[in-house]
C-alpha cells in the first residue's frame, strides 16, 4: 500500500512556502506604500498645512521623547542570546572604516587654499552622511516585514543603534566641533585646543536623551540578568504603557519629519558642482558601505562564532548597509555653525539617498527573502 499522505507532503510544503513568500512580498509592498505615503504627507504638510516652526517642534518630540522611549523599552527587554555578534561587529567595523576613509576623502577633495577647519568639516560631513543609517525609521518596518517583528534579525537593530550613539556619534561630533573651533580660532587669530573640545562633546553626550535612554535601558536589562539570570521579558506595566505610547509614535512621526525636511532640498541637486558631494555620499552609503558590511561579516564569522558565516547573516548585513541616510544627520549638522550651503547639501543628500537607495533596498529585500529559512 502507498502512503498517499507522505506522497502529498512535499506538495503541501511547497504550497506553504509559496504562500509564505507571497505573504512576505505583500508585507513589503504595504511597507513601501506606508513609507511613501508618510513621506509625501510630511512634504505636503510642510508646504501647505503647517506653520514654519512646526518642523523644529516635531523634531524635538522625536529626538527627546519618542526615540528615547523606543530605545529604552527595546534595550531593557533585549535577550542577549538573540544577538548575532558577527553582524554587530561587522556593522560597527564597517562604520569605523567608512568614517576614517570619508575623513581622508574630505581632506583630498577640499579646494586649495582651504580655510582653517574646512578639510576636517568636509570629511566629517561626508562621514556623517555615509555612516548614519535610518535603522529605525526605515530599517525597522522593512526588516519587520521581511523577517517578522519578533525575529532575532530585527533585534540586531536595537543593538546597533545604541552602539552607534555611544561610539560613532561621539567621533563625528568631535570632528565637527574641532573643525568649527579651528575656523573660529583662525578668524580670531588663536588656536583650537583639542582638550576643551572633547570635554564639551562629552558634556553634551552626558545630557543627550538618546544616550541616557540607552544607559537606562542597559541598566534595567543587566539588573534583570543579575537578579533572575536572564533579561526581563517585559517592563512593569505602568512603565511599559508610557514607553510604548511614546515609542509607537516614532515610526510614523520620523517619516513625516523626513518628508518635511525634504522641502526645498532639491535646489543644490540642480547644479553639477553642488551635486558632487551628495552624489559621492550616496555612492558610499548605498554601494560601498553595503559591500563592506557583507565582506566583513564573511571574514568575521569564523573569528566570532568559530564557524562559517551563514548566508542569511550575510544577506542581512548587505541589506542593512543599503538603508538610506538617517535624518538625524540633518539634526546634527544643524547644531553646529556650518555654512547654510553645507546644511543645504546635507538636506539634499538625504533626499537623494532616499530616492536612490530606497528602491535597491526594497529590491534586495524581495530577492534575498527566498533564501531565508521559514522559521525566521
Amino acid at each position: 500500500f502507498f502512503d498517499l499522505g507522505a506522497a502529498s507532503r512535499p506538495q503541501q510544503m511547497a504550497s506553504a512556502a509559496a504562500a509564505e513568500e507571497e505573504a512576505t512580498l505583500e508585507a513589503l509592498a504595504y511597507t513601501l506604500i506606508r513609507i511613501t505615503s508618510l513621506l509625501l504627507l510630511g512634504y505636503v504638510s510642510a508646504r501647505h498645512l503647517l506653520p514654519p516652526g512646526a518642523q523644529s517642534g516635531i523634531s524635538a518630540f522625536v529626538g527627546t521623547l519618542a526615540l528615547p522611549a523606543l530605545l529604552f523599552s527595546s534595550i531593557a527587554i533585549l535577550q542577549w542570546d538573540a544577538v548575532d555578534w558577527t553582524i554587530v561587529a561587522a556593522v560597527m567595523l564597517a562604520k569605523a572604516l567608512t568614517l576614517a576613509c570619508c575623513v581622508g576623502v574630505g581632506v583630498l577633495i577640499t579646494p586649495r587654499p582651504a580655510n582653517a577647519g574646512a578639510e576636517i568639516l568636509n570629511g566629517a560631513v561626508l562621514a556623517l552622511l555615509a555612516v548614519s543609517s535610518d535603522d529605525l525609521g526605515l530599517g525597522l518596518p522593512v526588516m519587520s516585514a521581511l523577517y517578522g517583528r519578533g525575529s532575532r534579525y530585527v533585534s540586531q537593530l536595537f543593538v546597533i543603534v545604541p552602539l552607534h550613539n555611544l561610539l560613532v556619534n561621539p567621533a563625528l561630533l568631535s570632528l565637527l566641533a574641532l573643525g568649527c573651533a579651528q575656523r573660529r580660532s583662525s578668524a580670531g587669530g588663536g588656536r583650537a585646543e583639542l582638550g576643551p573640545i572633547l570635554r564639551g562633546v562629552l558634556r553634551g553626550l552626558a545630557g543627550n536623551p538618546l544616550v541616557l535612554a540607552v544607559l537606562a535601558g542597559l541598566a534595567t536589562n543587566l539588573a534583570g540578568v543579575a537578579r533572575r539570570g536572564h533579561a526581563p521579558t517585559a517592563l512593569p506595566r505602568a512603565l511599559a504603557e508610557v514607553s510604548s505610547a511614546l515609542g509607537d509614535a516614532y515610526p510614523a512621526t520620523v517619516l513625516v519629519l523626513a518628508g518635511m525636511a525634504s522641502v526645498g532640498s532639491s535646489e543644490p541637486l540642480l547644479s553639477a558642482r553642488s551635486l558632487a558631494t551628495p552624489a559621492l555620499a550616496v555612492l558610499v552609503k548605498c554601494a560601498v558601505f553595503p559591500l563592506a558590511t557583507r565582506t566583513l561579516a564573511l571574514a568575521l564569522g569564523p573569528l566570532v562564532s568559530g564557524a562559517a558565516t551563514p548566508t542569511e547573516t550575510l544577506d542581512f548585513a548587505f541589506l542593512y548597509g543599503t538603508l538610506a541616510t538617517s535624518n538625524v544627520a540633518l539634526v546634527i549638522a544643524s547644531c553646529y555653525e556650518l555654512a547654510p550651503k553645507t546644511v543645504g547639501l546635507v538636506a539634499a543628500t538625504l533626499s537623494l539617498s532616499k530616492l536612490v537607495g530606497f528602491p535597491p533596498a526594497l529590491a534586495s529585500a524581495a530577492c534575498l527573502r527566498p533564501a531565508l529559512p521559514s522559521h525566521l
